[in-house]
């Protein structure tokens, strides 16, 4: 009969497939990470190109025609009406441009206040209702940690509404040993998140941004369940 191999021999090739194995999932959420972001710079650009591109075309032309009509009041009157106008939309299409670029009252938030924030805008445009519950203070977070946070709550109330239906959510902070952990909870369809891989793959990429742990199962009775857990990083109080 054949000698088996050492124990200690199965378990170093045990420990250097998991190692493997973790390299690969690190390697692939890392790809993931530079997907999105060239996902993002590409609906910016397509914004500024289709809206704002439009409205500085259509200015340009409104300046042409004043030009044509200088000795015509009437005519000035009703083109410095439209330019006022045109101007009007182009400032509110570039504040909507840089709010989704760069959420600037994010700086000034707590991650209570950012859940908040985000309670109060899918409430308002959805019939989404979300209940935010927090446990202990956190501790200041870095305005990048917070971009990246924003953007994962967002992904994962998307598809809580969108592919799971749900009509309740409720999201817990913790602060405890050093870490904060959100868990959400929503009341949809369990099993149908697995159909938004894009979506999944894009929050595993965030949350490996922050250095955080995260997992999303479906419950036992109904919807899913997300966990985040993150250390504080340097220059976090």
């Amino acid at each position: 009969m054949g000698q088996s191999e050492p124990y200690t021999t199965v378990q170093s090739r045990k420990l250097v497939t998991q190692l493997q194995v973790m390299r690969a999932e690190k390697a692939q959420l890392s790809q993931a990470l530079i997907h999105l972001q060239d996902a993002e710079r590409c609906r910016l650009g397509q914004a500024l190109h289709d809206d704002l591109g439009q409205y500085i075309t259509a200015l340009r032309a409104q300046v042409r025609l004043l030009q044509l009509f200088a000795e015509q009041p009437e005519q000035v009157q009703s083109i410095a009406q439209c330019l006022e106008q045109q101007a009007s939309h182009l400032q509110q299409s570039f504040r909507a441009v840089v709010h989704d670029l760069y959420p600037v009252q994010l700086e000034h938030l707590s991650v209570l206040q950012l859940l908040q924030l985000l309670q109060q805008q899918w409430q308002a445009q959805s019939a989404l209702c979300i209940r935010v519950h927090q446990l202990g203070v956190l501790p200041e977070l870095s305005l990048a940690t917070k971009q990246q946070l924003y953007r994962l709550l967002q992904e994962a109330l998307c598809n809580a509404r969108q592919h799971g239906q749900a009509t309740h959510v409720h999201v817990w902070l913790q602060y405890k040993q050093q870490a904060w952990r959100i868990l959400l909870r929503d009341n949809g369809r369990g099993g149908v998140l697995a159909q938004a891989g894009v979506g999944l793959h894009s929050m595993a990429a965030r949350a490996q941004a922050m250095q955080a742990q995260f997992y999303t199962r479906p419950r036992v009775m109904r919807g899913w369940s997300l966990y985040l857990c993150a250390p504080l990083l340097r220059g976090e109080q």
